[in-house]
């Protein structure tokens, strides 16, 4: 089995939280930020930074790596650890988790059970004993630790089934339900639930009147257009700068920048080309008069299906 055949598990957490989520992430390849998506990198910081694979293999009877990846084929699946604590033969997964501790009895949902248990299944699968995982919950300050049972052991194997069998069935599972965790989800703007349950023959119960407005982030970035015959658009850092023929220039953030149109003859730098498209940000080419002439901009929609 390829590796990017491998169901990564970050992905089986999606699925298990929601199952159109994990599908549209995983098959789909679609993928959005949002404040509580840059939170969760923000908290990982230092657990991203990589002494994994080299800590592991020093031979060492106790060690402590950050970002270890482990897969099996057997298994089908594949995770980078955020955390590995390892005593020996034995090894406990630590799995860093943005927020507090869930207000619940177990202190844990389902989906982060899963995420645990299948990175204790791909430590047994690689030769080491682990009967537990330990969820840390940043805001909290808390370390929760999940003894693994049979249950969970089989609820996490069929998670990954069913997984597989709805990639390959390529049919997008139905969006939930008024649920409330798709407020908050990145991907609400393109799943749309509400909308699509509307529309949807098999939810006739869902009325016109209980669609849930969406709050739109605000659009800060503006477009810059560059006139000036013999202006020159160049790169340096994360600017974007315009340099006149009479060698004035100005700079502009390319976090500020939606899009850069040029009109007749302006020149653009090939570092500058390449920044643009890197920030997903198209370059248009247009006439000194305004035709449109051509565009640059990054590859195709990642929507395997879409672009099928």
């Amino acid at each position: 089995m390829a590796q990017q055949d491998l169901i990564p598990v970050r992905m089986l957490v999606q699925f298990t939280y929601c199952n159109r989520l994990g599908y549209m992430e995983w098959v789909q390849k679609e993928f959005e930020s949002n404040e509580f998506v840059a939170d969760g990198r923000y908290q990982h910081r230092n657990v991203d930074k990589t002494t994994g694979q080299k800590g592991l293999q020093s031979g060492a009877e106790i060690i402590h790596a950050s970002s270890v990846t482990l897969s099996d084929e057997g298994l089908g699946i594949i995770a980078k650890i955020d955390r590995l604590e390892k005593d020996g033969r034995t090894a406990t997964p630590v799995e860093y988790k943005r927020g507090k501790t869930p207000p619940v009895p177990t202190k844990w949902y389902d989906s982060n059970m899963v995420q645990v248990c299948a990175q204790a299944l791909l430590l047994r699968a690689n030769g080491y004993e682990c009967e537990s995982g330990i969820l840390y919950y940043a805001e909290s300050r808390e370390r929760v630790r999940i003894t693994f049972t049979e249950d969970m052991v089989a609820t996490t194997l069929k998670a990954i089934a069913d997984m597989r069998e709805a990639a390959a069935g390529g049919t997008i599972p139905p969006p939930l339900i008024d649920s409330p965790k798709c407020p908050k989800c990145s991907l609400v703007g393109i799943c749309l639930p509400d909308e699509t349950a509307l529309l949807s023959s098999e939810s006739p119960s869902v009325r016109r009147d209980s669609v849930r407005r969406m709050y739109p982030a605000r659009a800060d970035a503006k477009p810059v257009y560059v006139q000036e015959q013999g202006a020159r658009i160049t790169k340096s850092g994360d600017v974007i700068r315009v340099v006149s023929t009479d060698g004035q220039s100005r700079d502009v953030r390319l976090i500020d920048v939606s899009e850069v149109s040029v009109f007749g003859n302006v020149q653009v730098t090939t570092q500058a080309v390449r920044a643009l498209c890197e920030r997903e940000i198209p370059l248009c080419y247009l006439s000194y008069g305004g035709w449109f002439v051509g565009m640059v901009s990054k590859e195709s929609h990642k929507n395997i299906e879409l672009r099928i």
